[in-house]
């Protein structure tokens, strides 16, 4: 597809929720819940037209990073030549598709009496970083999108070693989420979503610094 063509499908897709909103918006509830704790009941409320920042912020955010992924050639100092067309389209589709489905549900649970998040929240999360695992595999080495370290970009076999690591854990990472909101209380969910992934991007710094190392001495 036509950048411009992909870029039009995520503005629709990033105007999405603003529609919904103004679909429910007469069977709303004066008061609604504006904030969510660990336990996923609302611990705070305002006033429903607190919710029209919602769609608006993340239409911006979804359609802002579109424009962003499908204009990486420009910025790059590479001209994009190792992310390619078919990349840059998967990743501006799925995270306005993602933005948009958080903000989507997010607005759904608001009509409900009970008004909890649940851990569907997190389902999405999990297919997210399921996707982006199985998209960073086939990523080269580029300034704007993988495991960008000093290691890793001054060394392309570094790059390719620890992302397609990345990529894997990423992956475990998203399934594992997954499994867990369907199974799991919300904050042992949560301590798996964030704690997962934030352990394999700690892991895979460290891989990357290792392989580093033993290339220096290698060579000395």
């Amino acid at each position: 597809m036509k950048r411009t063509t992909v870029f039009f499908l995520c503005l629709v897709i990033a105007l999405l929720p603003a529609l919904y909103l103004g679909i429910i918006w007469n069977t709303l509830p004066d008061i609604v819940p504006t904030h969510w704790g660990t336990s996923s009941k609302p611990d705070a409320y305002g006033k429903k037209t607190t919710l029209i920042a919602m769609p608006v912020i993340f239409g911006l955010l979804a359609a802002g990073i579109a424009a962003l992924m499908l204009n990486i050639d420009k910025l790059d100092p590479k001209k994009g030549a190792n992310i390619t067309p078919a990349v840059r389209t998967k990743l501006a589709l799925s995270i306005s598709i993602f933005l948009s489905a958080i903000a989507l549900y997010i607005l759904y649970v608001t009509q409900d009496e009970k008004h909890e998040l649940g851990n569907f929240l997190f389902f999405l999360i999990g297919l997210f970083f399921a996707f982006l695992g199985n998209i960073m595999y086939s990523i080269k080495q580029n300034f704007f999108i993988g495991m960008r370290l000093p290691w890793t970009l001054s060394n392309e076999e570094n790059w390719n070693k620890t992302n397609r690591r990345m990529s894997v854990l990423f992956f475990i990472s998203g399934v594992a989420t997954i499994i867990a909101a369907l199974l799991l209380p919300s904050l042992v969910v949560i301590s798996i979503a964030f704690g997962s992934v934030l352990l394999s991007a700690l892991y895979c710094t460290v891989y990357s610094y290792r392989l580093f190392r033993k290339e220096k001495s290698t060579l000395q």
